[in-house]
């Protein structure tokens, strides 16, 4: 984990999901792959925006 709570890679993404584990990691959009045990709660609204917390309480990822 950085300070930032954020990691940035060089590979794609699809091959970096094939080598991480199944179990504690999901691709939450087309840019994102996270630890889900560093997810804390997801909030949906009416307009289809999908805002995912993270326990690191700084760091939040919105999705429309």
């Amino acid at each position: 984990m950085t300070v930032s709570g954020f990691v940035q890679v060089k590979e794609k993404l699809y091959e970096l999901e094939n080598t991480l584990h199944a179990h504690q990691f999901i691709r939450i959009s087309k840019f994102v792959i996270s630890n889900i045990y560093e997810m804390s709660k997801f909030e949906a609204s009416f307009n289809g925006t999908l805002c995912v917390h993270f326990r690191v309480q700084k760091n939040t990822y919105r999705h429309t």
